[in-house]
């Protein structure tokens, strides 16, 4: 089948001359196909070496979160001081409250 529709565009080709029109859309059909294949192909042998990575890095990571190493702490505990107060942050205008309201007193008449 392809070859009689290469024969009947390579005719109608000569009759107009698009024959660099034709020799185009021939190229980018062949390529579309080769590189899809070879995409699909590229996607199969890298689908087990990518489980087989992620898996060992949960693993490894389940392991390190299994068996926590002990941590000694530290041995002078006089040089230890205790924090200042950190200072107050301003006031974010998005916040609860933080935009003063004034009440107005309603009379009666």
């Amino acid at each position: 089948a392809i070859g009689r529709l290469l024969k009947e565009a390579v005719v109608s080709t000569q009759s107009t001359g698009d024959g660099e029109e034709l020799v185009g859309e021939l190229l980018e059909e062949m390529m579309g196909g080769v590189m899809k294949v070879i995409h699909e192909k590229h996607i199969d042998e890298q689908c087990i070496p990518h489980s087989l990575a992620w898996t060992q890095n949960i693993i490894e990571k389940l392991v390190v979160w299994q068996f926590l190493a002990y941590d000694e702490g530290e041995s002078n505990l006089d040089e230890w001081n205790e924090d200042s107060e950190p200072e107050r942050t301003p006031l974010d205008s998005w916040g609860r409250g933080s935009v003063p309201c004034r009440l107005v007193e309603v009379r009666e008449v």
